[in-house]
């Protein structure tokens, strides 16, 4: 009797409470969820759009090309971190004389 759905490992990583199958996309969650707790823009329940009046956007959503920079940046410091952190743990402790 053959399975129509199949069950096999993958490598995934973590990034907040989420699972990724890449570390681009992990570092990529990563840096948007840094943005985002740093964010103070008015919620959109406050826009009247009748009134004409729209929410207020913070210093990181008025200008969206320099958001995506931004986190492109902080997506590329995450990764350079991480491949650091991982650098210096494989070396093995030099022993003193």
């Amino acid at each position: 009797m053959h399975l129509i759905v199949g069950c096999e490992q993958a490598t995934v990583y973590r990034a907040g409470n989420r699972r990724f199958f890449t570390k681009r996309a992990a570092y990529n969650h990563a840096a948007r969820e840094k943005i985002r707790s740093r964010c103070d823009c008015e919620p959109l329940d406050y826009a009247d759009f009748a009134s004409g009046y729209m929410p207020m956007a913070c210093r990181y959503h008025e200008d969206m090309d320099r958001c995506a920079k931004l986190q492109a940046r902080l997506a590329r410091w995450y990764k350079h971190i991480d491949t650091s952190n991982t650098n210096n743990e494989a070396e093995e402790p030099k022993e003193k004389r």
